[in-house]
């Protein structure tokens, strides 16, 4: 529930919940009440902490806008023409990206790219990676950010790759969004995994050969944008 001073809503919520550790990746929020944002700054320890931390953060700011400056923690040192050069690596060769046009820099759309075409231009500044485009499905744009979490030296995602035509989104394009990400993990056996989507909330089934890989495929989950919480019900065989 909001509370009337959100600030303080925000960091008791933070504080209770055991996947947030503020001792050791403290988060600084503050509230901007000219423009009635509430802003949230800091490094934290994963992607599991950062959608949990902008969860909580919605459920108790009322009517108040979020800005995010939140970084994942990286010991990867890279530059910033290495980092944007390895994601559009990444994503050129995704097999569901074969008909997008695919670039770097800050200009927009890619040189000769046709006006319904999609694209996704990549630019990248400490650390932080940029996407900017235009697809035509709510599934490409979760996968281009997954696999961009999945690239060392990558602390945080500014997504603005529009939808067009757009698209209502719903269980289970997430439900597909999560399964398109597990298949590319090859660490994992996507066909012994089964995916629940309700409300937004993911349940994991099935089995995997190590608990290095349990865990894995619940970090996969959270890396796709829209998922609000994660139950991990996969066994360890063997």
């Amino acid at each position: 529930m909001a509370s009337n001073d959100p600030v303080t809503a925000i960091e008791a919520a933070l504080e209770r919940n055991p996947d947030i550790n503020l001792h050791q990746f403290p988060v600084e929020v503050s509230h901007d009440s000219r423009n009635d944002a509430i802003r949230l700054e800091g490094t934290v320890e994963d992607i599991i902490a950062l959608r949990k931390i902008m969860e909580l953060a919605k459920a108790e700011a009322g009517t108040a806008r979020l800005v995010e400056d939140l970084h994942i923690q990286t010991s990867v040192d890279v530059t910033d023409d290495q980092l944007q050069d390895k994601v559009v690596e990444t994503l050129s060769g995704e097999r569901l990206f074969r008909d997008v046009r695919i670039g770097s820099g800050s200009e927009g759309a890619p040189a000769s790219t046709a006006p319904e075409a999609d694209w996704i231009v990549v630019s990248a500044s400490g650390s932080s990676v940029h996407l900017e485009g235009r697809v035509h499905s709510l599934s490409h744009r979760r996968l281009a950010e997954a696999l961009t979490w999945w690239i060392p030296g990558t602390s945080r995602i500014e997504n603005r790759i529009q939808l067009e035509p757009a698209e209502e989104d719903s269980d289970d394009e997430l439900s597909d969004a999560i399964g398109l990400v597990l298949e590319r993990d090859p660490s994992l056996d996507a066909s012994q995994i089964q995916v629940t989507v309700k409300d937004k909330a993911v349940v994991l089934e099935g089995g995997v050969t190590s608990d290095v890989n349990r865990t894995i495929a619940a970090r996969d989950c959270w890396m796709v944008p829209g998922v609000h919480c994660v139950e991990n019900r996969i066994q360890v065989l063997g």
